[in-house]
């Protein structure tokens, strides 16, 4: 039995390497099981199709006696996923104080609604739906896994559609770099965040491949830039880009296998 340890501060697209190394292990015929260790509960949702497993904690607070079927789940790619749960998260994903400024919003929208464009809002999975209700917005749109599981979309095919990005501090806009669009991030709770769970980079401004979005005001100027074609911060994240990544050729996951001394 081959046991594979993934590990390191949160950002660094842990989960997004070991889903795709354990879809391609399984393909080829492995028997695999794949356990995630983050509070978020969120490392088996590529393998899921989104949809988000009850975790070990839960399942054992939910009743005395677990079965095993409790809390193994057997993915379509054929990969069993448990994931062992813990605390909720802090509340800062997706730029908290930004995106919820509900005073902002009509504001926001006439904006955007100014340079034909749309805001999709990607929901955090531990989101309280029920506190934001429906929005009535024309250009701005809010999607969360429930919807992107109904229609089968997985939020990388989103991505791909994308003219810009913003985001916290998720792998998500290093993965998005790969198309050498603008990313925005919003850094309101910088502070927070680094004191609570900590970042990869000891310096993690001079880490992000973007603007640096602190307010309603940074916000729109990054939207209006997007809208209209300007990319001021290009050059550095041309500059990350080149460290971050050494290939943009779609053949990651084959190399990971060979470097397991995998072969088909």
């Amino acid at each position: 039995m081959k046991k594979i340890a993934i590990y390191g501060k949160g950002g660094i697209g842990k989960s997004t390497v070991v889903s795709n190394m354990s879809a391609a292990l399984a393909g080829m015929g492995h028997t695999v099981m794949q356990i995630g260790c983050d509070p978020k509960s969120d490392s088996t949702r590529n393998l899921t199709g989104g949809q988000r497993i009850p975790t070990v904690l839960e399942s054992m607070r939910d009743k005395e006696d677990i079965a095993l079927e409790d809390i193994v789940f057997k993915s379509s790619t054929g990969v069993y996923c448990v994931e062992s749960g813990g605390p909720i998260p802090g509340v800062g994903c997706a730029g908290r104080g930004i995106i919820t400024a509900f005073e902002k919003l009509e504001e926001l929208d006439r904006l955007l609604g100014e340079l034909n464009t749309i805001l999709v809002v990607k929901l955090h999975p531990f989101q309280d739906r029920s506190r934001i209700g429906r929005i009535g917005m024309k250009h701005i749109i809010l999607l969360d896994n429930e919807m992107l599981v109904d229609q089968d979309i997985q939020i990388n095919q989103l991505l791909g559609l994308a003219d810009g990005l913003i985001s916290d501090y998720s792998s998500a806009a290093v993965d998005y770099m790969l198309l050498d669009r603008p990313i925005g991030f919003t850094l309101e709770d910088v502070e927070e965040y680094g004191e609570s769970r900590g970042f990869v980079f000891d310096n993690i401004k001079d880490w992000l491949p973007g603007a640096e979005l602190y307010s309603f005001r940074d916000l729109c100027l990054f939207v209006r830039e997007v809208g209209q074609g300007v990319d001021s911060t290009r050059e550095k994240r041309g500059r990350l880009r080149k460290i971050m990544h050494d290939f943009d050729d779609d053949q990651s996951c084959r190399r990971i296998t060979e470097a397991l001394e995998i072969h088909i």
